[in-house]
C-alpha cells in the first residue's frame, strides 16, 4: 500500500475549483470531501457539478466522508434518517468516483462493545457488498461522534 499526499477540499463549488486547480498545479491527484449534517441537503446536481470540476483538472475523489450520523441508533427515527444518509453516501461516492467512503460505525452508548458490533452487523454490514461492488473501501473513523470504533478492541471485535 502506498500513501499519497492530499487534502480536504472545500464543499463550495467555486472554492472546490480553486482546490482542484491547486492539486493539478502541484501534481497531486486527489481530494477528500467531508460532510456533516448538511449532507442531507446535497443534491445529485451538486455532486455532478463537483465531479465535473474534478474531471476538468483530472483530480480524483480520494475519499468521501460523512460525520455525525448515528447509523445504529436505538431510536428508530434517528437510525432511519442516518441510514438514509449512509445510502446517499454510497450513491454519491459512486458518482464522485470515491476510492474510500468514511463514516462512523454507529454508537449505542453504554451498551458495550458486543452490542455495538451486533448493531453494526445488523445495520451497516448489509451495505458492504454494494460498497465493494462500487469499487470503494469503507473506512470507519474513530472520532467525530456517533461511533463505537474508538479503540483497538473495537476494530478487532
Amino acid at each position: 500500500m502506498t500513501m499519497k499526499i492530499g487534502f480536504i477540499a472545500e464543499n463550495d463549488l467555486a472554492r472546490l475549483e480553486a482546490d482542484a486547480r491547486f492539486c493539478a498545479d502541484q501534481g497531486l491527484n486527489g481530494l477528500e470531501f467531508n460532510h456533516w449534517g448538511g449532507f442531507s441537503e446535497l443534491t445529485v446536481e451538486y455532486i455532478e457539478a463537483a465531479r465535473a470540476v474534478l474531471d476538468k483538472y483530472r483530480i480524483e475523489c480520494s475519499s468521501l466522508g460523512l460525520w455525525g450520523w448515528n447509523h445504529t441508533s436505538t431510536d428508530e427515527a434517528e437510525r432511519a434518517a442516518a441510514l438514509a444518509q449512509f445510502d446517499r453516501l454510497v450513491d454519491f461516492g459512486g458518482r464522485l468516483g470515491a476510492k474510500v467512503l468514511i463514516t462512523g460505525g454507529g454508537n449505542r452508548p453504554g451498551a458495550g462493545l458486543a452490542a455495538n458490533v451486533d448493531a453494526f452487523e445488523q445495520y451497516i454490514a448489509p451495505y458492504l457488498p454494494r460498497i465493494s461492488a462500487g469499487g470503494h473501501k469503507l473506512a470507519l473513523y474513530a472520532v467525530h461522534g456517533n461511533t463505537f470504533t474508538d479503540s483497538p478492541e473495537a476494530y478487532t471485535a
